[in-house]
């Protein structure tokens, strides 16, 4: 993909990113159409989870629980339905954000990431989108050294 970016312009780039976008969209209601496909009760979970962080950021706004903080917070906020205890922190980095850091926190992290979101990259991109789904570029050490490396490409590219 790096490779294909270097071979068109940035307008050329916007107007392929956007059915990429849509297609992977389609894909993703494709797979939820056909329910053998997805595993209902890590659905159930993930809906949990979340409705679990909302709650968490509702009543700390501005602040939230704290940093490392979701996963002892979770039990007075939900029980997760399971055949053991699950422990883990919502499936959504912006919700994990959110609750862990308050409103503050968000906008102190959005501020910091801005200049990266001037350039249009693909590494930002796929990170911003491994976010609506994923913990793990926050949580794991794996992805924090993927965000690392891809902030450091966005910051090295010469555009």
């Amino acid at each position: 993909f790096i490779g294909l970016k270097r071979m068109f312009s940035n307008q050329h780039r916007r107007l392929i990113s956007i059915p990429a976008l849509l297609g992977a969209t389609m894909v993703i209601i494709a797979l939820f159409s056909f329910t053998s496909a997805v595993d209902t009760a890590s659905l159930s979970r993930r809906w949990q989870l979340n409705t679990a962080a909302i709650n968490m950021w509702r009543d700390w706004p501005l602040f939230g629980v704290g940093l490392n903080q979701f996963t002892a917070q979770l039990p007075q906020y939900a029980v997760i339905t399971g055949s053991h205890r699950f422990l883990q922190p919502v499936h959504n980095l912006y919700l994990l954000l959110l609750s862990e850091t308050g409103l503050i926190g968000f906008v102190i992290v959005f501020l910091t990431v801005s200049p990266f979101l001037k350039k249009f990259s693909a590494p930002l991109i796929i990170l911003l989108t491994i976010g609506l789904f994923d913990h793990y570029p926050l949580t794991l050490q794996t992805g924090q050294l993927l965000t690392a490396i891809s902030l450091g490409l966005i910051l090295s590219s010469p555009k």
